[in-house]
């Protein structure tokens, strides 16, 4: 929120926003998207300028993409709620694993080091387990710059793209919980979009 605070107070060259809350997948906010999205829309009660407000992953369900949009979100990035529909090119055996996803399939890992990131666990990942326990070497009483950069690093560099993935315990798989709503976004809606 000081980020977001510091970003908005001096918004010189600035005309979008784009906020990614702690549902979504990745490197993330320790916020939620409703709460990011609600402090911006407080601190630009009374804005000097317009300012594209830009939802980033973490919507899972039309009526919640209805209501960042009619309270004025410019606009929303799906991360994978499309997965499971024919707009993405993925093999059966994909598409089985991505609609057997349950809402307990993400969890964050980073928050001690303040860098929080969604990644792929049913609670039994021993690739989560391994940057849990090395979050925890790199915490300590003081959080360093190098020790958040050392996560960091460490993360990106085993990080597999879902789609590439095989969703298995040794696999580090950043996942939004949005992923976990593919399967009733496409019995809801089916696996064609609709063309106007």
């Amino acid at each position: 929120m000081d980020l977001l605070a510091a970003i908005l107070k001096d918004r010189s060259g600035i005309e979008r926003i784009v906020l990614k809350g702690c549902e979504a997948s990745g490197f993330v906010s320790g916020e939620t998207t409703l709460a990011l999205y609600s402090a911006v829309k407080e601190m630009l009660r009374t804005p000097s300028k317009p300012l594209d407000i830009l939802i980033w992953g973490g919507v899972s369900t039309p009526e919640a993409a209805a209501a960042f949009l009619s309270t004025g979100a410019t606009g929303i990035v799906f991360e994978s709620l499309h997965w499971l529909t024919d707009l993405v090119a993925i093999n059966d055996v994909q598409r089985q694993r991505l609609s057997k996803l349950r809402l307990d399939s993400t969890d964050l890992v980073g928050m001690a080091l303040q860098v929080p990131c969604r990644l792929f666990n049913k609670g039994n990942s021993r690739a989560f387990k391994e940057i849990k326990t090395l979050e925890d070497s790199l915490y300590g009483a003081e959080i360093t710059e190098e020790s958040r950069r050392s996560f960091v690093s460490q993360v990106h560099a085993r990080a597999l793209h879902p789609l590439e993935s095989h969703f298995n315990q040794d696999e580090i798989i950043p996942l939004a919980v949005e992923t976990t709503f593919a399967r009733s976004f496409v019995e809801r809606f089916g696996p064609e979009p609709r063309r106007p």
